[in-house]
């Protein structure tokens, strides 16, 4: 049952990593390996806040090499989709979906900056193929075309991909750039295209052999090594494009995409390097959960982060650092009010997606519980009683009594609470009547601090008879987000699962079938 637990005494810990299953940036929903695509988001009823869905084609360089594409694919390919991971950008989403076409999701940027995006990668990824000469206006092009999610969807849900094909044969050239005709007359550049039209006539590749038969002599001298059959080199040989891949992993290895981008920005820039930061940064993120209830990621977990001026960033326990507890309790309501700032516009879209708002124990007792609940008082009753789940990170040092006074206090005014059981004293703090969810954070644990499946079997049992409900909080691996499933959590997140987010997302509908097929 679970692979990873080598005997009953085997410790649960914290320790080793997977890629997220699921992941989300700024406010798309990306993903590796689940089953959470294009095809997946845009078959949501609501397109209003990912925008187009734009068409990169690759038709008129198949044609252009005829038969020697099948050498060239694979390099073309890669070049290609170095672009994409490189452009497209945080929080964006982009697939190849057939051999002539990628497709890009923009839900980060407006209509007009997502064209932008989508003209820019295309005259990149033109470079990269032919070097210097791609100016967007000898061909072969890249083309590039906006399409209505619901248009590109079949009546069975599924991304129709013929159509999809034909939208990027007709879209227009990147860089806007004139075209000439079969009679070498020039034509009218074609007005952007907010939509296509399924029933709109499309370009017929046919053209497009005539136009290049009759542009082949006119462009030799340019244009010399897109001739069909032709055996000169290209203008990036294997080994220089090995090298310069070499490069590219070298100086982008385990960074953030937003940060390579920022750099690659900075290089281009004309204006004065910016200054190094001098100062630590403080921020809130979110880290999504999933929820057996609804089958959806629809709870957060709020964490608090701490960036030092050199750039390490640390989250969570380790952010707080050696905080006394008045330190600890400014940071935990500061993280209140952040989280609360986040819920406004949800709360007025009638959007409910609770939170869990971490509070260390010292900030819950005596008078530092009163400055707690003026806080919550100050928020409106609606925000409090629909998303604010208080979840108390455990000491140690709560007695049954105690822990129950202050639940009974923060239920009054809050949609829950939770406990998170602290590991120093073997998870053994004594639960109460009043709790709502009580679970475990695995990103805190180790080897010698970690739990034992009987001790695990223990607290679960006890949980329930209380009728709360338990989770488990920053999973590593896919193999522990399985056997957490199969055991009845109700809650699961961590980096495995999900990826933090800087902004809060409207539910996204995740059945267990998906995340147990995954892992």
């Amino acid at each position: 049952m679970f692979k990873w637990i080598k005997t009953a005494k085997k410790i649960f810990s914290g320790i080793g990593e997977d890629r997220a299953l699921v992941r989300i940036k700024d406010d798309g929903f990306m993903s590796d390996d689940i089953a959470v695509s294009i095809e997946d988001i845009i078959s949501e009823e609501d397109h209003e806040d990912i925008g187009k869905l734009h068409v990169l084609s690759m038709t008129e360089f198949h044609q252009a090499l005829g038969d020697t594409w099948d050498k060239r694919e694979d390099k073309i390919f890669r070049l290609t989709e170095g672009v994409m991971r490189d452009r497209v950008g945080q929080g964006n989403r982009w697939e190849h979906q057939s051999q002539e076409i990628y497709i890009m999701l923009f839900p980060t940027l407006s209509e007009i900056e997502a064209d932008a995006r989508a003209y820019d990668i295309a005259e990149e990824v033109g470079r990269k193929i032919i070097g210097d000469r791609f100016d967007g206006e000898r061909r072969p092009l890249v083309r590039v075309a906006g399409v209505d999610p619901k248009d590109a969807l079949k009546e069975d849900g599924s991304l129709n991909i013929e159509f999809l094909e034909k939208a990027g044969r007709a879209g227009e050239a990147a860089g806007n750039a004139k075209e000439k005709g079969a009679n070498d007359n020039t034509q009218e550049k074609t007005p952007q295209k907010t939509s296509i039209d399924p029933q709109q006539q499309t370009h017929d590749p046919k053209e497009d052999k005539t136009n290049w038969k009759e542009h082949h002599l006119a462009h030799a001298e340019n244009n010399p090594h897109w001739q069909k059959g032709q055996k000169k080199p290209s203008s990036m040989s294997e080994a220089q494009w090995v090298q310069l891949q070499r490069e590219r992993k070298e100086t982008s290895k385990d960074e953030p995409q937003w940060v390579v981008m920022s750099k690659e920005k900075e290089e281009k820039s004309t204006n004065p390097p910016l200054l190094p930061k001098d100062k630590p940064t403080y921020a809130v993120e979110y880290a999504p959960c999933w929820e057996r209830d609804s089958q959806s990621l629809r709870l957060y977990r709020a964490r608090f982060c701490y960036t030092s001026p050199t750039g390490q960033k640390l989250e969570g326990s380790k952010a707080y650092g050696k905080a006394n507890n008045q330190q600890k309790l400014k940071t935990d309501l500061w993280v209140l009010q952040q989280a609360a700032k986040a819920l406004f516009s949800f709360n007025t879209q009638n959007i409910v997606t609770p939170v869990f708002i971490p509070i260390h124990s010292p900030s819950l007792r005596g008078e530092n519980l009163q400055a707690v609940l003026e806080t919550l008082a100050k928020f409106t009753l609606p925000l409090r009683e629909r998303f604010l789940i208080i979840e108390i990170l455990d000491d140690g040092h709560w007695t049954t009594d105690d822990l129950q006074h202050t639940c009974t206090a923060l239920n009054s005014v809050v949609n829950g609470t939770a406990l998170t059981l602290n590991a120093e004293n073997k998870f053994a703090t004594p639960l109460c009547n009043e709790l709502n969810w009580v679970g475990i954070d695995f990103s805190i644990l180790n080897s010698k601090n970690g739990i034992s499946l009987p001790q695990l079997e223990n607290r679960l049992t006890e949980i329930t008879a209380l009728d709360a409900k338990p989770y488990a909080l920053g999973l590593r691996r896919r193999d522990q987000v399985n056997d957490m499933l199969e055991i009845g959590m109700e809650l699961i997140n961590g980096a495995a699962l999900v990826r933090n987010t800087p902004k809060l997302r409207p539910p996204f509908n995740l059945p267990i079938e998906r995340l147990q097929k995954s892992v």
